[in-house]
Parts: C-alpha cells; sequence; structure tokens
C-alpha cells in the first residue's frame, strides 16, 4: 500500500448514521450523560434491542445478549483504561 496523493476536503463532513438530530445541552446536561454512559455504556444497544430492532450478525457463532455482554465489558475496560482526562470536572 502506498500513499498516492492528499486532498483537502473544503466541507465539514456530515456522517450522521442514525439521521439522529443534533441537540443542545447545557454543562450540567452532558455532565449526567457522560455520567450514564460510563455507568451503562451500552443502554442503547439494549433499548433498540427491546423496541423491536433485530440485530444479524455474521461470522460469528453468538447470539445477541451474549455480544451486548461482551461490548459492554469491553466499553467499561476501555473507559477504565481511558482515565488521563483533560477536563477532570466533567463527571463531577
Amino acid at each position: 500500500m502506498e500513499l498516492r496523493g492528499i486532498k483537502n476536503i473544503n466541507s465539514d463532513l456530515d456522517i450522521n448514521v442514525f439521521n439522529a438530530k443534533e441537540v443542545s445541552v447545557n454543562q450540567k446536561q452532558f455532565q449526567k450523560v457522560m455520567s450514564d454512559y460510563e455507568n451503562d455504556p451500552t443502554k442503547g444497544i439494549r433499548q433498540m434491542q427491546m423496541g423491536g430492532t433485530t440485530v444479524i450478525m455474521t461470522g460469528k457463532d453468538s447470539n445477541s445478549v451474549k455480544f451486548a455482554k461482551e461490548q459492554e465489558e469491553r466499553l467499561k475496560n476501555q473507559i477504565k483504561k481511558d482515565n488521563n482526562r483533560i477536563e477532570l470536572d466533567i463527571v463531577k
């Protein structure tokens, strides 16, 4: 693999995978969301599954409950490992 060229991108990339709307939050709301995520990083996955969303996993011999549990453990370990925050007061 070799680098063939560099191209400047003149516009902002709009990467909105779930067609989510942007929501303005204040500092207190942001701290709550961050704290909730650190306590339960797979909450959104579980909510989608309870709402009737079907998850199809290909190439793995696993079920969605086992996958969610493994994902939660992996994310919690990553959060614990990455504890060198720039803004220490984010989750006070």
